[in-house]
């Protein structure tokens, strides 16, 4: 272990004194080693060092080493005591008077039932030394609130106050008329009601009947004369982070949606890479290392030497031939540039003839398009004469049409205007149901990425859903939080909603926690003023995949968001 955590550095040696080594091509792999034990030493060192410093700065460090002064200020303190006390017996009857009358329990003693509650009073908290094992967290039964409880006097003095649960419930109505706006789903209906803006409301309001949930953490109490293992109650703030941060579902989900991002990128990022390796060529290089090894005796190294002897004379042979070659190549040279004048003499030869006669050619071919051009010239006076004589007919014939096709138009224009109104009403724009990828481009963009950027991604994905299930776990198990319940009407012309809505709302803070849900709601169309052929073809179920328009529908006024 100490080896994988603390590895040596890659070096090579080679012979260099008078010894020939010959390396043609090396290749060096990376063996992939496991990080597990490295990342088990690192956590250990930490919380070594995390919690030597948290015993450091604690309060009960400071205040023993306040205590531990100089013997001359502990005798000045005692002798100061004894003025104080009086007769030697006060100091006995004191103590005894300490000792019965009864200690009220603290959340920060160990509350195990294993061990009894006396053992933490017979010392003093000053002197107690608190060191926490976040192995394992528990937690406390929950019992009922009482009328004490801040979280009950809080909720009593909330419905008390007719005026403030009337303003909570204009908050609410009015962020779940925002939400509606901005829903698909919702969006078509309320242009089909004819939405004028008149919104009913009607809120239950309920509080926790039990009270928030206590963690306990495994906890070693160091006292002056023993050492004690028990559980130590932790504070709300901390509790509340517990069970919102390392909550298993919690962390399992986000985990979940995390390894599946990642999964699926960097699957894309291997099949492109296999495509690319499959549609490449097959040939590779081949990597080979050859070493010599250094001459152990004489006769090795005159077997060297004849080798070397003979290298040198086949290298003088093909430098021979290699001359030889050289000269019969420049006399194949100099036959052909020979060859290839008496070509180029011949074809000059060949084009000054054929320039010749494409010239008689030309000559003739203009006088005879010059005759013809004349004559069309004469032929199309005559039929322009006669055209424009039809043109002026035509024109009056024209006239009297066009003024029949405007009087059709502004027909036509006022029943299309009259449609699109009733179609805006109804429908918003209209996306396209399907797109289409180029499975080309996609290749490229996955060859393009790396599996660090898919890792990246990964851990944007986990933050994400990570931090939604937190604040969907603060909003129902915050302490002193009360449940909205109710129903919140839009009333139109044509009809009214029903949306069913469950919201969150702290009393200690005054404020909504969240945003409110709208569990369902339901379409109540107004019987006097139901038209059936218009929600035929304007009916919202067909348009869920319809973009907002251009021009946001009217807000209601303040004034009219509680009615």
């Amino acid at each position: 272990m100490p080896l994988s955590v603390f590895p040596r550095s890659r070096t090579v040696r080679v012979p260099v004194d008078k010894e020939q080594v010959a390396i043609r091509q090396v290749q060096v792999t990376n063996r992939a080693r496991p990080l597990v034990g490295r990342f088990v030493i690192t956590v250990v060192i930490t919380y070594c060092v995390a919690s030597i410093l948290s015993a450091l700065g604690s309060d009960d460090f400071k205040k023993r080493s306040e205590q531990a002064g100089s013997p001359m200020e502990k005798m000045r303190k005692h002798d100061q005591a004894q003025d104080k006390a009086g007769r030697p017996t006060d100091h006995w009857t004191r103590q005894h008077e300490a000792l019965s009358r009864p200690r009220p329990s603290s959340p920060s003693s160990p509350s195990s039932p294993s061990q009894p509650h006396s053992a933490g009073a017979e010392a003093d908290d000053s002197q107690i030394m608190h060191l926490t094992l976040p192995i394992w967290f528990r937690e406390r039964r929950r019992r009922i609130q009482t009328p004490q409880d801040r979280e009950w006097q809080d909720f009593r003095d909330l419905m008390l106050d007719d005026n403030l649960v009337v303003e909570i419930q204009k908050k609410a109505a009015h962020v779940v008329l925002h939400v509606c706006h901005h829903r698909a789903d919702l969006k078509p209906w309320l242009r089909w009601i004819e939405y004028t803006g008149r919104t009913g409301v009607r809120f239950d309001i309920a509080p926790q009947i039990f009270s928030s949930t206590v963690y306990e953490v495994p906890c070693v109490f160091v006292k002056p004369s023993q050492v004690e293992l028990g559980w130590r109650a932790l504070s709300p703030a901390n509790g509340a982070r517990i069970e919102r941060i390392f909550h298993p579902v919690v962390f399992a989900s986000a985990f979940y949606a995390g390894f599946q991002a990642f999964a699926s990128k960097s699957l894309a990022i291997t099949a492109a890479r296999l495509n690319k390796a499959l549609s490449a060529p097959g040939d590779l290089l081949r990597v080979e290392v050859h070493a010599q090894t250094p001459a152990s005796s004489q006769a090795d190294k005159a077997a060297v030497s004849q080798q070397q002897q003979q290298q040198q004379q086949q290298q003088q042979q093909q430098q021979q031939q290699q001359q030889r070659q050289q000269q019969q190549q420049q006399k194949q040279q100099q036959q052909q540039q020979q060859q290839q004048q008496q070509q180029q003499q011949q074809q000059q030869q060949q084009q000054q003839l054929q320039l010749q006669q494409l010239q008689q050619l030309q000559q003739q071919l203009q006088h005879q398009l010059q005759q013809q051009q004349q004559q069309q010239q004469q032929q199309q006076q005559q039929q322009q004469q006669q055209q424009q004589q039809q043109q002026q007919q035509q024109q009056q014939q024209q006239q009297q049409q066009q003024q029949q096709q405007q009087q059709q138009q502004q027909q036509q224009q006022q029943q299309q205007q009259q449609q699109q109104q009733q179609q805006q009403q109804a429908a918003g724009l209209m996306l396209p149901s399907h797109h289409t990828f180029s499975w080309k481009a996609h290749l490229a963009r996955a060859q393009s990425m790396t599996y660090t950027e898919a890792l990246n991604a990964a851990r944007q994905v986990f933050k994400a859903v990570w931090m939604l299930r937190q604040s969907a776990a603060m909003q129902a198990q915050t302490p002193g939080l009360c449940m909205m319940k109710g129903i919140v009407t839009l009333e139109g012309r044509k009809g009214r909603i029903r949306l069913d809505v469950t919201a969150y709302y702290s009393p200690s803070t005054n404020s909504l926690v969240g945003l409110p849900v709208i569990t369902s709601y339901l379409v109540i169309p107004d019987p006097a003023s139901w038209d059936a052929a218009a929600a035929k073809h304007s009916l919202p179920g067909k348009e869920s995949q319809s973009t907002p328009p251009l021009t946001p529908p009217p807000r209601p006024r303040d004034k009219d968001a509680g009615k």
